[in-house]
Parts: structure tokens; sequence; C-alpha cells
């Protein structure tokens, strides 16, 4: 999955819980910063240890 794929997946739940425009563009900016600073192992594990 590239990262573009998994904004988008980010973007659509955030449609589904009614986020505001505001708190979806700050969230896609967020996960570009992250995804840019941090490895994807830690994504994953900060994913299954929820």
């Amino acid at each position: 999955m590239t990262n573009y794929a998994a904004i988008g997946y980010a973007l659509m739940a955030a449609d589904e819980m009614r986020m505001s425009s505001e708190n979806k563009e700050r969230l896609a900016m967020l996960m570009i910063c992250l995804m840019d600073e941090k490895p994807e192992e830690k994504a994953e594990k900060r994913y299954r240890d929820e």
C-alpha cells in the first residue's frame, strides 16, 4: 500500500466520522509528517498494541 492510499483510507474514515474539514486536513498533514519521520514497524506496533 502506498502512503497516499493509507492517507486516503484515513480520510474516508474521517468522512464517516463526520470530522470537520479542518481536522481532516490536519490529520492528512500529520500522517505525511509521521510517515516521513517514523519507521513503518513503529506504526504497525502502535496498531497491534491498541
